[in-house]
C-alpha cells in the first residue's frame, strides 16, 4: 500500500489517474483541489468516482462513495495557504499541467496546485518519484524537466496529445483543446438557435483548417493506462514519452463526426474561402485550434507503448467510436445546460423577498449567494431580472447578490430620476449594512453607480459597466445609435403631448423587436450570419417591451429617459476613484459600443473591452463569459491574461472623443 499524490490545475486527466489507483490498488490517494469551498470538494471525489464507474461499470456511485472515498484524501488548499499537512513520505507523485494551447491563458493555480509549490512540498516531504503530465504542443515542460533535475528529483515526463474523454459533463473542458473545441461547437450552436431556430438548417458552420491534415486524438482512459504502465517500472525513470494515439484523424473528418453528432454541417475549409461572422465567431472562440494540425515533429508514440508493453491496437479510435463518444459528450452538455437554465429559471424563487419604506413607498428588493464580497446588480430602467438571472446564478457561488427592479415606470409615481435611483441604492446597502460592494450595471443603471461612488466613495469596491450609454442632451451623434437618435423625439412628444401615449406605444413594441426568424431563409450567408448575431435573444421579446406595456408606463418611462439624458456624466467620471471595467458589444443597437470605449478617456483607472458578436444583451447570452471577466476584473483589475478569444481590449488611442 502506497501513498500518491496527485496535483495540477488539470482535473479530466488526474481524477482519472485517481479513479484507475484506487480501482486496481489499495494505495491511499492525496488529491490537492484547488477548489474553494467543501461543496466543490465534494465536485472532485464525485469526478473521481464518475470516471471509476467509466473504467469499471460494477461501480456504483452510492456504494463506491464509501469503498473508495476511504481511501481519497481531497485536500483543500486556497491560494493563501503556503504548506499543506502530506504524509510523511509521498511513494508517487503526480502533476498535471494544464494541457492546452499556450495562446489560451488560464487562471494561475493556487500555490500548492502550481508546479513550484510542489517542488517545495518535495523537499518538505520525501518524493520517491514525480511524474508530470504536460502537453505536446506546450513547451513549459522543459523548465519543469530543470527544475527535477535541479531538485535531483527522479521523474518521468509525459506529453498528451488531444485527450477525449465522455465519462462526465466538463466544467473544465477548456483544460483540453479536443474537448474545448466541442464545447464552444455546443455553446455556439444554443446562442444562435436562442436568436434564429432555423439558422443551421439553411447554413452549416466553417472551420479554417486544411480537410486532409491529421489531430492526433486518444481517450483519457487509454491516456492513463499508458502512462501508469510506464510509470510501474523503474527503468522508466528519468525519461520523456510521448502519449497519443497509433494513428491520426483528417481534420475534414473530424469536422464532419462532430457535426453528425451535434446535428449540424460543419466543414473544414481552406484559409482563402470566405467566412461569414459566425464562422469567425467560432474561429475566434477556438484560440488557434488549428495549430494542432500541423505538429512541430512526428510523434514518437510507439516508443511509449513498447516501454508499456501495450499494443497499440487497443487505443486506436475509430470513425464510429468517434461519433459515439462525440454524442456522448453532446448528450452531457445538452443535460449540464439544462440543468443550469432551470436553475437560473428559479433563482427568484431562490432569493430573500426584502422590503422597506422610503419617502412613503415600498421598495423591495432581493438578497442571495455566499458569504463572499457582495455585487449589487443595477438594471436597466423599465427592466425586470429576467436580464440578469443566468449571471446571476454563475456569481451568487461566491458572492453575496443584491437586486431589485429600479423604480419609476411603474410604481412610485413620477417624478422619479437618476436621482431617486441613486437614494434607493443607499438605502438597501444601509438597510443590509453592507460597507462595501462591488456594482454591476447594465445599459442606464452605469449612470446610477457613477452617481452613487460619489454620494459614497467608501461603499464602492469597483465598478463593471455594462452595454453603457452615456447619451446625454448635447453628445456626439456619431456616437448614438440609431435607437437612441430615434427614441429622443419620441421621448420629447411624449412629454409635450401625453395623449400621444397610444400611438407610440404601438410604434415602439413593432420598432423593438426584429425581423421574424424566418426571413433569413431570404437572405445571403454573409447577410444571414450579420442579421442573427445583431438580433435579440428570443426569450427576451416580451421582456425587453416592459416599459411599453400600457401608456401609464410608456409616459413614466419617457420623463424617466429624458431625466436620464439631462445628466451628463462626462464632467464626474474623472472624480471616480476605483477601478471600472467597461463592456461593448461589437453588434449592440441600442448602446453604441463606442461609448463604452470612448469612456476609458475619462476615468482614473479603467479598462474597456469588446465581447465580438455579442449584443446589447450579452449578460443573457454569454453568462459564463461575463462572469469569467468579472470574476477575473474583481480579483485583479489590471490582469490583461484572460482577454482572448472573441475578447478584444481596446486602447485608448483608439478611443473616440465623446
Amino acid at each position: 500500500m502506497q501513498n500518491i499524490l496527485i496535483a495540477g490545475p488539470d482535473e479530466l486527466l488526474s481524477t482519472h489517474l485517481a479513479a484507475a489507483c484506487l480501482l486496481s490498488s489499495q494505495d491511499h490517494i492525496f488529491y490537492i483541489s484547488g477548489r474553494s469551498s467543501a461543496a466543490q470538494e465534494q465536485e472532485i471525489a464525485h469526478s473521481v468516482l464518475c470516471a471509476a464507474r467509466h473504467l469499471n461499470n460494477a461501480v456504483s456511485i452510492d456504494s463506491g462513495l464509501t469503498s473508495l472515498q476511504s481511501r481519497l484524501h481531497v485536500i483543500h488548499q486556497n491560494s493563501e495557504e503556503k504548506e499543506l499537512a502530506l504524509p510523511d513520505a509521498i511513494h508517487q507523485a503526480w502533476y498535471f499541467s494544464a494541457a492546452h494551447h499556450p495562446k489560451v491563458q488560464r487562471r494561475r493555480p493556487p500555490i500548492l496546485q502550481s508546479f513550484a509549490g510542489l517542488l517545495e512540498a518535495a523537499r518538505q516531504t520525501r518524493f520517491h518519484e514525480l511524474n508530470y503530465v504536460g502537453s505536446l504542443y506546450d513547451e513549459s515542460w522543459r523548465k519543469a524537466g530543470e527544475d527535477l533535475r535541479k531538485e535531483k528529483v527522479r521523474n518521468r515526463i509525459f506529453l498528451t496529445s488531444l485527450i477525449v474523454d465522455e465519462s462526465r459533463p466538463f466544467a473544465d473542458a477548456g483544460c483540453h483543446d479536443a474537448l474545448h473545441f466541442l464545447a464552444v461547437l455546443h455553446q455556439l450552436k444554443a446562442e444562435i438557435q436562442e436568436r434564429s431556430p432555423e439558422y443551421f438548417d439553411f447554413q452549416s458552420l466553417r472551420c479554417l483548417g486544411p480537410a486532409e491534415a491529421g489531430l492526433n486524438l486518444i481517450r483519457a482512459n487509454d491516456a492513463i493506462d499508458l502512462m501508469l504502465r510506464i510509470a510501474a517500472s523503474d527503468s522508466t525513470l528519468d525519461h520523456l514519452y510521448e502519449i497519443a494515439g497509433p494513428e491520426d484523424t483528417p481534420f475534414g473528418a473530424f469536422c464532419e463526426r462532430g457535426g453528425e453528432a451535434y446535428g449540424l454541417g460543419l466543414l473544414a475549409v481552406d484559409d482563402g474561402e470566405p467566412l461569414n461572422v459566425i464562422d469567425r465567431l467560432f474561429e475566434a472562440r477556438l484560440c488557434g485550434f488549428r495549430e494542432y494540425l500541423t505538429p512541430a515533429h512526428p510523434l514518437k508514440w510507439r516508443d511509449s507503448y513498447l516501454a508499456a508493453g501495450a499494443d497499440p491496437s487497443g487505443a486506436k479510435f475509430g470513425e464510429e467510436e468517434q461519433i459515439h463518444v462525440f454524442e456522448m459528450i453532446r448528450e452531457n452538455q445538452d443535460a449540464q445546460r439544462e440543468a443550469r437554465l432551470q436553475r437560473a429559471a428559479a433563482l427568484p424563487q431562490r432569493l430573500q423577498k426584502k422590503t422597506i419604506v422610503r419617502n412613503g413607498s415600498e421598495l423591495t428588493y432581493f438578497v442571495g449567494g455566499a458569504e463572499g464580497s457582495t455585487i449589487v446588480f443595477l438594471n436597466a430602467l423599465g427592466q425586470e431580472m429576467k436580464y440578469w438571472v443566468r449571471l446571476m446564478e454563475l456569481l451568487m457561488h461566491e458572492h453575496q447578490v443584491i437586486y431589485w427592479d429600479p423604480r419609476g415606470t411603474t410604481a412610485p409615481p413620477p417624478p422619479f430620476g437618476l436621482d431617486e435611483q441613486v437614494a434607493d441604492l443607499d438605502a438597501v446597502l444601509q438597510n443590509e449594512q453592507v460597507h462595501a460592494c462591488h456594482l454591476v450595471a447594465w445599459c442606464t443603471g452605469p449612470k446610477v453607480a457613477m452617481k452613487f461612488s460619489l454620494h459614497r466613495p467608501e461603499a464602492v469596491l469597483s465598478m463593471v459597466l455594462l452595454n453603457m450609454t452615456f447619451k446625454c442632451f448635447g453628445s456626439p451623434e456619431d456616437l448614438e445609435t440609431t435607437y437612441e437618435h430615434n427614441f429622443e423625439p419620441l421621448c420629447q412628444i411624449l412629454r409635450e403631448r401625453p395623449a400621444m401615449a397610444a400611438s407610440v406605444m404601438k410604434s415602439l413594441q413593432s420598432s423593438m423587436v426584429e425581423n421574424d426568424p424566418q426571413d433569413v431563409a431570404e437572405l445571403d450567408s454573409d447577410a444571414m450570419a450579420l442579421n442573427v448575431l445583431s438580433s435579440m435573444n428570443l426569450d427576451l421579446r416580451t421582456d425587453v417591451l416592459a416599459p411599453f406595456r400600457n401608456e401609464a408606463t410608456m409616459l413614466n418611462y419617457a420623463q424617466q429617459i429624458l431625466d436620464f439624458w439631462s445628466h451628463d456624466m462626462r464632467t464626474i467620471a474623472a472624480r471616480i476613484n476605483v477601478p471600472v471595467l467597461l463592456i461593448g458589444s461589437e453588434y449592440d443597437k441600442i448602446a453604441s459600443p463606442n461609448t463604452s470605449h470612448s469612456a476609458i478617456s475619462f476615468f482614473s483607472k479603467a479598462r474597456s473591452l469588446q465581447i465580438q458578436g455579442a449584443s446589447h444583451y450579452c449578460l443573457y447570452d454569454h453568462p459564463d463569459l461575463i462572469a469569467g471577466l468579472i470574476e477575473d476584473f474583481f480579483r485583479d483589475p489590471n490582469d490583461r491574461r484572460t482577454v482572448y478569444g472573441e475578447v478584444r481590449e481596446v486602447q485608448l488611442t483608439e478611443a473616440a472623443t465623446i
